[in-house]
């Protein structure tokens, strides 16, 4: 959850924005995001103005999209809702930043398949019926 939810405050697009980026960290280390943490600990963190530090450590260096994927959690997955990036900014970061080498593995194949389905999508759904859509990959 973001921290502004969180902490009961109205969720906005960067609200989608941050769940967007704690999916696609989900989709290539296929480890939660928020680890082993409570509620009450996150929502702690939330009222500090922290969250919880992504761990990449276990993803191969080699995968095509890793450098992708880190930069975009980067970009979304913020404790400030105005720092986040927009679904412009990303998709423009995306279609610059092709992945590098071939497409190899399942975890590839289903970050290739969200981003897909996220950049065809161009704010004709709302991230939630994205979301919905992605569950049935």
């Amino acid at each position: 959850m973001a921290p502004e939810t969180l902490k009961n405050e109205r969720p906005e697009t960067g609200t989608d924005m941050f769940a967007f980026g704690r999916l696609v960290y989900r989709t290539v280390t296929r480890e939660s995001p928020i680890g082993k943490l409570s509620k009450a600990e996150l929502v702690r963190l939330a009222e500090e103005g922290r969250i919880p530090t992504l761990d990449w450590s276990r993803v191969p260096e080699s995968m095509p999209f890793l450098r992708p994927a880190k930069v975009v959690c980067e970009m979304c997955v913020t404790s400030k809702l105005c720092d986040r990036a927009s679904a412009a900014e990303v998709e423009a970061f995306l279609l610059q930043n092709e992945p590098e080498g071939e497409v190899n593995s399942s975890a590839d194949e289903r970050l290739l398949s969200i981003l897909q389905e996220v950049l065809h999508s161009k704010g004709k759904h709302s991230f939630h019926t994205t979301k919905r859509t992605l569950s049935s990959l």
